[in-house]
């Protein structure tokens, strides 16, 4: 099977992470497309995939098809640069993740966590984000690297970290 992005240039397939965001044992794929015009230029895009919802016979199978696909508000953010899964950051048994935007605000750039539990279908403003993380200073990049690290800190609650350039 192929997957198709939505438009030339789009940058699908960059940034890839695995993550299960609706506890059935079975991982969902996030790609990231950067370069998505569709909120202005260059303001990116991600896409979830759940395989379970596509048909074995399709070889090739369109991004839009996909459950839910967050996308940048501004031109130049660069939504889904990096993507990674924070793990299980609130304890309720269904995989978080992050999706980068380094250029986001100045090009302090932005992190933006999705809770498992708050994942639907269909498109997705990312000002809906269950949570924020905004660079300091203009030229950070925040978002520009994200990992997920596991439980570092021994409270039983999944930790991860937010690279900026």
């Amino acid at each position: 099977m192929s997957l198709i992005g939505e438009a030339t240039g789009d940058q699908s397939g960059r940034a890839l992470a695995g993550v299960d965001v609706d506890g059935d044992g079975i991982d969902e794929i996030i790609i990231g497309a950067h370069e998505n015009d569709e909120a202005g230029s260059s303001a990116g895009k991600a896409y979830i995939v759940e395989f379970t919802t596509i048909q074995d016979t399709a070889h090739y199978v369109p991004l839009t098809d996909t459950t839910l696909y967050p996308h940048a508000i501004y031109s130049g953010e660069r939504v889904g640069w990096a993507l990674s899964t924070a793990g299980d950051i609130d304890a309720d048994g269904l995989d978080d993740f992050l999706i980068g935007s380094p250029m986001a605000g100045s090009d302090s750039g932005n992190a933006y966590l999705l809770l498992g539990a708050s994942i639907g279908e269909g498109d997705m403003d990312l000002t809906n984000a269950d949570h924020i993380f905004e660079g300091i200073s203009t030229g950070d990049a925040a978002g520009y690297a994200l990992a997920g690290l596991g439980d570092v800190q021994g409270d039983g609650l999944d930790d991860f970290v937010i690279g900026a350039n």
